[in-house]
Formats: C-alpha cells, structure tokens, sequence
C-alpha cells in the first residue's frame, strides 16, 4: 500500500490512496511536529521533532506514539543512521 506520514508543523498527518482520492488521517501524537525519520531497517518504526514536546517514536507506522527522553525540547530535524539505527 502506498501512504505517506507528514508532519504539518502542527501536527502528523497519514495520507492514503481510497478509490479513486487520496485520504488524510490525522495522528495521534504530540503537537507542533516539525520533522520525520523513518527506521532504515524498519519501516514501522517513525520519529517525530516537535517544538516543544521533544521526540515522540511510533513502531505501527504511526498508529501509536510515545515520547521520548530528549534533552531538547525544539527538534526540527531527526536522522537515524542505517548502521546501528542510532538517532
């Protein structure tokens, strides 16, 4: 299935072909996300910046999100690395 996970600024958004349009599902999860990444050897595995709230890490693609311990409160960018899966 084709989808997309998005992170708006204010929130994450999952966007989805349904017949013939696309449908946009907002997420559960913290507020003001800023950024995406996904896991390299997992693609259930997504995490989100957000400003103000940390980090916040989901292994159902989405469905569910959790926060982080993050030293930073304002994260506008994530990367995790396809060696370790370090983030």
């Amino acid at each position: 299935m084709t989808e997309m996970v998005v992170a708006t600024g204010e929130e994450l958004v999952r966007i989805q072909p349904e017949n013939d349009r696309w449908r946009a599902v907002r997420l559960s999860s913290g507020q003001a996300m800023q950024c995406l990444a996904v896991a390299p050897r997992d693609g259930e595995v997504l995490y989100a910046g957000s400003h103000g709230e940390g980090v916040w890490k989901s292994t159902n693609r989405g469905s569910d999100w959790a926060r982080l311990e993050f030293s930073e409160p304002n994260v506008f960018s994530l990367a995790v690395s396809p060696a370790d899966g370090a983030l």
